[in-house]
């Protein structure tokens, strides 16, 4: 959902939309069984992004009602952040001047993104999640053993991901 670029490794091909149209039939199928999920828009927007068929017309952007604070305290409302929770209140970080700027982008954008306001840039590729994980980890100044089980977590997770990936090109999707 996070990625706006369309030649980034996440972005969803055309020959692979038929894939997407099936996995929100069955997210809106289990949401009507359910009930336990919640929709921003309508979910078949999507596969219009995806596309590149999705107009201002049809998306109204809302970047003023949502903000994002991750676990590592910062908050952003797409794009980079503006403050963070563990410095400053969230009332202080929403009157940093990166805020504002944050803010009058938002205003100017133009672009039918369908995103919820907090994609993140480093979430285009998984080389970009993996130097900002690095980056972070040097920012931290975390002792040894924290340090080397971090990279552990993080070499699982890839590994996950990548298993996941070559199921289903074996699988052909």
């Amino acid at each position: 959902m996070q990625n706006t670029m369309k030649d980034g490794d996440l972005w969803v091909k055309k020959e692979r939309i038929d894939v997407l149209k099936e996995q929100v039939a069955k997210i809106i199928g289990y949401q009507k069984n359910n009930g336990l999920v919640a929709f921003l828009h309508d979910p078949y927007l999507w596969v219009d992004y995806f596309n590149g068929t999705l107009t201002k017309k049809v998306w109204k952007c809302n970047p003023f009602v949502f903000i994002d604070i991750g676990p590592d305290g910062e908050v952003r409302s797409c794009g980079p952040s503006f403050g963070n929770i563990k410095e400053m209140t969230l009332a202080d970080c929403l009157d940093t001047a990166q805020a504002q700027e944050a803010r009058d982008r938002m205003k100017r954008c133009r672009k039918p993104c369908l995103q919820t306001c907090w994609a993140r840039p480093e979430a285009d590729s998984l080389s970009g999640i993996v130097r900002d994980f690095l980056k972070k980890l040097e920012s931290e100044h975390a002792a040894g053993k924290d340090k080397k089980a971090a990279i552990q977590k993080a070499i699982g997770s890839l590994e996950q991901f990548e298993t996941m990936l070559s199921k289903e090109s074996k699988n052909g999707r």
